[in-house]
């Protein structure tokens, strides 16, 4: 087994060592290699390179918050549509498609606003979360409001 020494890390195999300055020593082959565990190790550091850590964190909290805002979505479309007069319905379905496109715009925007937080140590893990969040923020109380007005 033989591995690549990257500056600054320290790996170790039975055939040579790699020293903090990044050469390599006590290796009689003289190739360098990539082993499965520096491979696993170099695909992670690519991805947080490339995504931030900020971006790592939006990915987490929009898997939680993505059911929540299917929920209030259709929150809001269930009492757009619930209409006993068939002369409303184009307006109700207007007005549904209205919300649900503000909804999802908000949800686009607050995805893109997650990938730049505030300066600060404070916001890199917990800007995503607010803005992950933030759609249902807004617009959970709105289908709860309309959801409440629906004659039975």
């Amino acid at each position: 087994m033989q591995l690549l020494c990257v500056k600054g890390l320290v790996f170790d195999d039975s055939t040579g060592s790699c020293d903090a300055d990044g050469t390599l020593d006590n290796n009689e082959s003289g190739l360098l290699t990539i082993t499965r565990h520096n491979a696993v190790h170099s695909a992670i550091s690519l991805i947080v390179s490339l995504l931030g850590v900020a971006g790592l964190y939006r990915v987490k909290y929009l898997r939680v918050t993505q059911p929540w805002m299917n929920i209030v979505l259709l929150g809001l479309a269930i009492p757009a549509v619930l209409t006993h007069d068939p002369k409303r319905l184009k307006r109700a379905a207007s007005k549904c498609l209205t919300l649900s496109g503000l909804a999802m715009g908000s949800v686009f925007i607050c995805q893109q606003m997650a990938n730049n937080p505030p300066p600060g140590s404070f916001w890199v893990a917990n800007w995503p979360l607010l803005m992950s969040w933030m759609p249902i923020f807004i617009f959970a109380p709105v289908a709860v409001y309309l959801l409440d007005r629906v004659p039975s």
